[in-house]
């Protein structure tokens, strides 16, 4: 399935249950630590944290070293392995930094985590923060799992934000293609030399996770429900009627929505209740003028819809931090004098 990416293999099948130190040694191959200097005090520490038997065989992507700037900077892949676990396969760990993503492609795993437990099938993934008690295994004969670990600070927001409730935590259905497109072009990025590598792997990581957040699980592509479209419409609508006397009454008659519903729809589609997100366009578009024009501030209020002077200042004001005359010095280049 990932022939085309350079992968390396082990094969852990002449391993018994009483040599794990040796298996964990071979699995934590040195030059893997080495590789993440910056990060091995953490790798040491999960493995004082961790209780796991590996047990079949597993393919590794290659461990291509960042700088510690990149580390901190963006997100990055820790690794990826795809396993052929057999019966006596499990990993049970936590206070590990690190998100997992691991999607079933045959057999049967299981899932402890949050005090859930979760039987995992072909076409599985799970998304789980690692720094949280946590164990998977086989179930049955064997197990054949892709596990990809990032990490990086703004993977802990998107998860806590998308991802951290059930519904993110195991997407059951036609999540294959998307996944697995994403995937593959994320560890080509990986393993692609480049002076803007970190920023490209960054990128694609953002792209996986966006596109699995995105991904409604009833559909096998991304299709947009009727509400949705209607929240969509709307907001087209917006940008170009910005300007226009625009009620919540109005805007529910004009979505088919009833006002109170479209007040908490908006907002969580946007993060604005309608009325803010007209003023935040309308403040954005006198922003714009009061830098490119001579038009005094009276007529840019008048233009984005806001007639009295000194309430379109005071909006203004609490959007940008001061008064749109101040924030016109500052923004219009000596040689020209806009009016006040």
């Amino acid at each position: 399935m990932f022939e085309h990416h350079h992968l390396i293999h082990y094969d852990f099948r002449e391993h018994t249950p009483n040599n794990k130190k040796q298996i964990i040694e071979k699995y934590y191959d040195p030059v893997l630590i080495q590789s993440y200097e910056a990060n091995s005090q953490e790798v040491t520490e999960s493995m004082d944290n961790a209780d796991f038997l590996i047990s079949g065989s597993t393919d590794v992507l290659p461990f291509y070293p960042q700088t510690a700037e990149d580390l901190a900077k963006y997100m990055y892949v820790q690794s990826f392995s795809y396993m052929k676990s057999d019966h006596s396969y499990y990993t049970k760990r936590y206070d590990y930094n690190s998100f997992l993503l691991c999607f079933t492609h045959a057999g049967k795993g299981q899932l402890q985590y949050e005090g859930m437990e979760y039987t995992l099938s072909s076409g599985d993934l799970f998304i789980i923060d690692c720094q949280k008690k946590h164990s998977y295994k086989t179930i049955g004969p064997s197990w054949e799992h892709s596990d990809l670990h990032v990490s990086g600070k703004f993977l802990g927001i998107l998860y806590e934000e998308y991802l951290s409730d059930n519904n993110g935590l195991c997407v059951k259905e036609n999540v294959t293609n998307v996944y697995l497109e994403k995937l593959d072009h994320l560890l080509t990025a990986v393993q692609m030399p480049s002076k803007h590598r970190a920023l490209a792997i960054s990128n694609q990581i953002e792209n996986l996770l966006v596109a699995i957040i995105q991904l409604n699980p009833e559909k096998a592509s991304f299709i947009y429900d009727e509400t949705e479209q209607r929240i969509i419409y709307l907001i087209q609508f917006l940008q170009h009627h910005y300007a226009e006397d625009l009620s919540l009454d109005f805007l529910a008659d004009f979505s088919g929505i009833s006002k109170y519903y479209l007040t908490r729809l908006f907002h969580e589609y946007t993060g604005f209740a309608p009325n803010e997100y007209i003023i935040q366009i309308r403040m954005q578009h006198a922003s714009y003028l009061l830098s490119t024009t001579n038009l005094p501030i009276k007529s840019i209020g008048a233009i984005v819809g806001i007639e009295n002077e000194a309430y379109f200042s005071r909006l203004f004001k609490k959007r940008y931090g001061e008064a749109p005359g101040v924030y016109r010095k500052k923004k219009t280049p000596n040689h020209r004098r806009p009016h006040s």
